[in-house]
């Protein structure tokens, strides 16, 4: 239990703060300041694959928590549910900011 628990504290940090990191600017007053920003966007994703990880993690240990605590069950699920909500989250920001910074471009090259 203490395992899944910090676990899941662990995933929900770094997703928090790739949240924080995902509300950034997304224009800039030029070309170039646009593409850095591009391209800090694309380092960021590549960091998302360490928290998807962590996400996994925490789905695999849930399995096994509710199999061996199964008086935890409820607990366990509405832990693994907000986890599962936060990183879609996660997920659906980073789609966004990549969008926002594509038109940027667009804009910034018109």
């Amino acid at each position: 239990m203490q395992v899944f628990h910090r676990t899941c504290d662990e995933a929900h940090d770094w997703m928090t703060e790739k949240l924080g990191q995902l509300e950034g600017a997304d224009h800039g007053p030029d070309l170039k300041t646009v593409q850095a920003l591009q391209r800090r966007h694309v380092a960021l994703e590549r960091e998302l694959a360490p928290v998807e990880e962590k996400v996994n993690r925490v789905n695999l240990l849930a399995e096994s928590v509710k199999s061996s605590y199964p008086h935890e069950r409820p607990r366990v699920e509405s832990r693994q549910a907000d986890i599962q909500k936060l990183w879609d989250k996660v997920l659906s920001q980073a789609k966004l900011k990549r969008s926002r910074l594509e038109d940027a471009v667009g804009k910034q090259v018109n």
